[in-house]
């Protein structure tokens, strides 16, 4: 085992470059992509085996869409069998029944987040395709009667934004999943690449959703798998399930080509990247990439705009550092959507340090 200092304790593998959606906020374009980059689970499960031995206990599976590949279910097979917890993302349309009874053997041990953004099927297909919602929810519903930990994630935008609290509501009070609202949607390289400013939801409507529903909601059901992707800063106090991605410190993100990087977010942008499985093992990336060393050595003193100012910057360390470069193309810029708040006046004032004296 290495140092504590070092020690690796959760890794999210983007297993799959393809999807069968093409979801009109999305900023990947999976549509164009082939399998020819993607390497075979004998080198996940290898990578599992380096992981496990830097600590690593918690893994997530996402893509794309992870169920494009055959052999998924070999990952998470060796990914039990090393003692991992498993999470995996998944829009659902692909899982057959036998795929859905798999997924039901194992229990407990996995949680299966699912992507859906209307309750109706109106909605969920004007953001994900034709013909996906009754297959989505068909699956959510059977899985949800099993011993599987289920979740919803929604990404509210201009379409579902007043059918945030009915969704909530019935997901976790009539269904008994868990439910995650990303109020903004994620940039991944530019404003340019996906539809973000188009379908981004104003903030005064998000504030709506949250002060008016979502906090009551989640004070409700405390004892519920509710969260929130917001900034720590922004939430009231007693709200716990807030926003806290463990970027740098200790978790690390593993490409479908082995590309090792700061988390599965892919981003052309070579300050994210720290080596690759093929050349390196994952230990020596972990321990002597000069970019890993960067960002677990974060320092939080250098961002700029209403981060510099904010008493919560050494929690959330500015929030997404893939975000704020795709926003501002720099790596100390404030988070994107904290900044915005604060130039509207909104941002918290107890957040915010006292200018007249340093830290």
């Amino acid at each position: 085992m290495v140092a504590s200092k070092n020690k690796l304790n959760f890794i999210s593998i983007f297993f799959c470059s393809r999807c069968n959606l093409n979801c009109i906020h999305c900023g990947y374009g999976f549509k164009n992509n082939t399998q020819k980059d993607e390497l075979p689970v004998s080198f996940f499960i290898k990578a599992l085996k380096e992981a496990k031995e830097l600590g690593a206990s918690s893994v997530n599976i996402t893509g794309g869409e992870i169920f494009i590949r055959k052999d998924c279910f070999d990952l998470l097979d060796g990914a039990f069998a090393l003692g991992y917890n498993v999470n995996i993302e998944t829009n659902g349309v692909l899982l057959t029944q036998e795929s859905i009874e798999k997924l039901k053997q194992y229990g407990s041990k996995l949680r299966v987040a699912f992507s859906v953004d209307g309750l109706n099927k109106e909605t969920h297909e004007k953001i994900r395709g034709k013909g996906t919602f009754d297959k989505t929810m068909s699956v959510l519903k059977s899985l949800s009667k099993s011993d599987v930990r289920v979740r919803v994630n929604t990404v509210m935008q201009q379409f579902n934004k007043d059918q945030i609290p009915a969704m909530a509501k019935y997901f976790v009070e009539d269904l008994g999943v868990g439910f995650r609202l990303l109020p903004s949607i994620l940039e991944q390289e530019t404003k340019d690449s996906c539809n973000c400013i188009k379908l981004e939801v104003p903030y005064a409507d998000i504030d709506n959703v949250l002060q008016n529903f979502m906090y009551d909601f989640m004070r409700k059901h405390k004892d519920k798998d509710i969260s929130l992707s917001v900034n720590v800063a922004l939430v009231p106090f007693d709200i716990e399930n807030f926003m806290l991605c463990p970027w740098g410190k200790n978790s690390l993100g593993i490409s479908y080509d082995g590309t090792v990087s700061l988390c599965h977010n892919r981003s052309g942008n070579k300050i994210f990247t720290f080596g690759n499985l093929k050349d390196q093992s994952l230990k020596d990336i972990w321990i002597n990439s000069e970019q890993a060393n960067f960002f677990k050595n974060y320092n939080c003193n250098k961002l700029k705009g209403v981060c510099s100012k904010c008493l919560a910057k050494k929690i959330c360390r500015g929030g997404c550092r893939v975000h704020a470069m795709a926003a501002y193309g720099d790596i100390y810029a404030p988070d994107p959507f904290c900044q915005k708040v604060y130039e509207l006046g909104k941002f918290p004032e107890y957040a915010l340090k006292d200018s007249t004296h340093d830290e």
